[in-house]
């Protein structure tokens, strides 16, 4: 449906990403006067996901704030966490809380690495995982780099296969420029295919069985859109998966899960495709694409009001371009999200 549309190019004669874009543009300054600048209090336990490298620290969100800081714990680019901040210094840190320090001090050298990756990540840590993933660790070669990785594989629980914590390790350390030449190549390929007369979804799977950098990036791709295993969807700070914005001149980080519903007193099956994606100017954007049959719904959150009067101006252009698909849009709503909610401790349950 619309992830296609990133690898077709324009839909009714015209670019989504070129309005994307000029959203960016439109809402670069508005929407950084409008954000919270509230300082962050000293010692808070804080949720926030990794943007780029900055000068041997980090840039990282949290809340609606894009913010510098350094660290002493273990962090790629893309990567959620959960950890505190110290302004003790001259420049901010991310550290554990003491409770994990101690606890990680109570663990055996060999337990304490991936301990570390869990607790990071929010995630529980018991006697019986930290086996688990300690075995796998060390079948793949037991290199640092895979710790998260192979935590985020858990988390989602997928297999801990050597294969699939390489792939991830992969897809995680390309450069904005590999990601981009990569989907250039999926968009060559995908196109060649739809030339040549095969189905869509013939091509995609086509493509995913592929050994070259175009099938691992698939593989790895499809991975990070898993959902949570069970009792950990609304904590666990995923990895975002890497989308396309424009034919060669960025991508987005964006968490992707896609649902289908064949209820037995409906007509038609029930699509949802729910999204989570990170731009620098308008901040954390939400929301989800319902269809029904030929009908097509779509919702979007924000984080402040000046986002939402912008894309709620542009509505209209945006029903213009969902014409192009073989589906009838029957509404566009853009809301405010309440960004505000408590981060949920996990217990521990560790023998010592």
């Amino acid at each position: 449906m619309t992830s296609l549309n990133g690898l077709s190019g324009p839909v009714g004669g015209k670019n989504v990403s070129e309005s994307l874009h000029q959203t960016l543009s439109e809402s670069n300054v508005s929407s950084t006067k409008a954000s919270s600048t509230k300082a962050i209090a000293n010692g808070s336990l804080v949720e926030g996901r990794v943007i780029d490298t900055w000068q041997g620290g980090y840039l990282v969100r949290i809340g609606s704030q894009n913010l510098k800081a350094m660290a002493n714990i273990p962090l790629v680019v893309g990567q959620r966490f959960q950890a505190i901040w110290d302004t003790s210094g001259d420049i901010p840190v991310l550290r554990l809380r003491d409770v994990d320090v101690a606890l990680l001090g109570s663990l055996s050298e060999t337990d304490r690495p991936i301990a570390e990756a869990l607790l990071l990540r929010g995630l529980p840590i018991s006697t019986e995982v930290l086996k688990s993933l300690q075995v796998a660790w060390i079948r793949a070669g037991g290199k640092q780099n895979m710790l998260a990785p192979l935590v985020e594989l858990w988390a989602r629980n997928l297999p801990l296969s050597s294969q699939n914590i390489n792939l991830l390790v992969w897809y995680i350390g390309l450069s904005k420029e590999e990601l981009l030449d990569v989907w250039k190549k999926i968009r060559q390929k995908f196109h060649e295919g739809l030339e040549k007369g095969e189905n869509p979804h013939a091509v995609l799977r086509r493509l995913l069985s592929d050994t070259d950098d175009v099938g691992c990036f698939l593989q790895a791709h499809s991975l990070l859109m898993k959902s949570a295993r069970q009792n950990h969807s609304e904590v666990v700070p995923f990895f975002s998966a890497w989308w396309p914005v424009g034919e060669e001149t960025e991508t987005l980080a964006a968490k992707v899960r896609v649902e289908k519903r064949s209820l037995e007193n409906l007509k038609n099956s029930f699509w949802r495709v729910a999204f989570d994606l990170d731009c620098y100017n308008l901040k954390t954007v939400s929301g989800e694409v319902a269809t029904e049959g030929h009908s097509l719904g779509v919702t979007l959150k924000v984080e402040n009001p000046t986002v939402q009067r912008i894309l709620r101006r542009r509505k209209t252009e945006l029903y213009d371009l969902l014409d192009g698909l073989p589906l009838h849009t029957q509404y566009i709503s853009v809301a405010l999200k309440d960004i505000e909610r408590d981060i949920v401790y996990r217990r521990f349950d560790v023998e010592i």
